[in-house]
């Protein structure tokens, strides 16, 4: 029997029922000790340092509304192509979202349009750049910001182990955000970081948040329970048996409250005040949680990296085309999953060719936020991130994946629509 894995790669190793019980009496983090820790890990530049934040979103929170007050201006260009609550954070910290698409099949802003839009509008005061794969153009994007004096938000949610020239990729911005759930390459019951080399921001963001309770059992019972339902659902004879043939029923009979269920951001709304429940401190425990899960990150990565390049140099297929990426020794992604893009609307039909062949995928990335009702008088329409979302396959790239059953899937992927 060949192991499945979950196309949205939820397993989380961590002790849930360790960390819930540890938020009965809930103990403050020692900042100091999480920013050395994290500065040592991660061998950050010295100006750098790491403050924890309840989620990376609420970070993007806290550095918009820093940066607003710091230059005057009210705009924040960014790509649409995220989980719609982002756009809420710029809304909810009084600024408004100018959309700024990619380049085709790529997830690189277009430099040409951004140097056009911080030309002609003087009221924009950063960049907020959702790093899913590194840009290949991100030295470019520096020198653009620079020449205008407009500052760059890294969102690393789902790219904490990024590399460039052997320095992370927060060490090359002033602002950037971690993410810590049940989702994410370093997992915990909920959490976030904030990486900064501005002394008056670190004040600012410390003041901000004095008064913000610390997570305590009841903001977590949730988590909890949908972690153990999580650990239950991806235990491997039960993900075989029973959770991958339920997506799979649901995505072939198009069975909404199934597909909701691998969709990170099931029902957009627009929000104009940041949610109480957002602001909340984490606890020691969250935080002991990520450490243990901190020393296995990297490993895992280069294991992600060599099935990521098998899927790469192996997948031909005409109806097929992969995200542009720069083949640079001296990148070195996170390698979440491998995205694919399906010409010719063909999408439906190669989805039901991998289920066919119960090859595991997810449908679903993220929502090009410019193309929903709410967002869209903000910016531009962005067709190619539009077309990135509703065109896009995900291929999971987990660790317990061998080479021979990636050759299988390559030739199963390679054999679609060849008759």
């Amino acid at each position: 029997m060949n192991r499945r894995i979950p196309p949205r790669q939820i397993l989380y190793p961590g002790n849930l029922l360790k960390i819930f019980l540890g938020s009965i009496f809930p103990s403050k983090i020692d900042e100091k000790y999480f920013n050395e820790f994290f500065k040592k890990f991660f061998k950050s530049k010295e100006e750098n340092t790491f403050i924890p934040v309840n989620k990376a979103r609420v970070g993007i929170y806290l550095i918009v509304e820093f940066l607003k007050k710091k230059f005057s201006k009210k705009k924040i260009l960014m790509s649409p192509l995220t989980v719609y609550d982002i756009v809420n954070m710029v809304l909810c910290a009084g600024c408004y979202p100018d959309f700024i698409d990619f380049k085709k099949d790529s997830f690189d802003i277009d430099i040409d349009k951004l140097d056009q839009k911080l030309a002609l509008d003087k009221d924009i005061c950063a960049v907020l750049i959702c790093n899913y794969q590194i840009n290949t153009n991100i030295e470019e994007i520096l020198k653009v910001t620079k020449k205008y004096k407009v500052e760059v938000i890294l969102d690393c949610a789902i790219s904490i182990t990024s590399t460039l020239k052997k320095k992370s990729i927060v060490d090359y911005v002033n602002y950037s955000v971690f993410s810590f759930n049940l989702f994410k390459v370093i997992q915990s019951i909920h959490g976030g970081a904030v990486i900064t080399s501005d002394n008056e921001f670190k004040d600012f963001l410390r003041n901000r948040q004095e008064n913000w309770s610390i997570y305590n059992y009841r903001d977590l019972l949730n988590y909890f329970i949908k972690g153990v339902q999580i650990k239950i659902l991806t235990f491997p004879l039960i993900y075989e048996l029973f959770t991958f043939n339920l997506f799979k029923f649901g995505d072939l009979k198009n069975i909404k409250f199934i597909q909701n269920l691998s969709k990170n951001d099931p029902n957009p709304e627009r929000k104009n005040n940041l949610n109480n429940s957002y602001k909340k401190k984490m606890n020691n425990g969250q935080v002991l949680e990520i450490y243990k899960n901190l020393e296995k990150t990297f490993l895992k990565r280069e294991e992600r990296e060599h099935n990521f390049l098998l899927y790469e140099e192996g997948i031909k297929n005409d109806y097929l085309k992969l995200i542009d990426r720069k083949k640079n020794l001296e990148e070195k992604n996170s390698y979440i999953n491998f995205p694919i893009l399906i010409k010719d609307d063909k999408k439906k039909l190669f989805s039901e060719h991998l289920y066919k062949n119960n090859i595991d995928h997810t449908k679903y990335f993220y929502r090009s936020c410019d193309d929903i009702e709410c967002f869209k008088d903000f910016g531009e329409q962005c067709i190619n991130s539009q077309y990135i979302s509703k065109n896009i396959i995900l291929l999971p790239i987990h660790n317990s994946l061998n080479d021979k059953k990636i050759s299988q899937n390559i030739k199963i992927i390679n054999s679609f629509l060849k008759y």
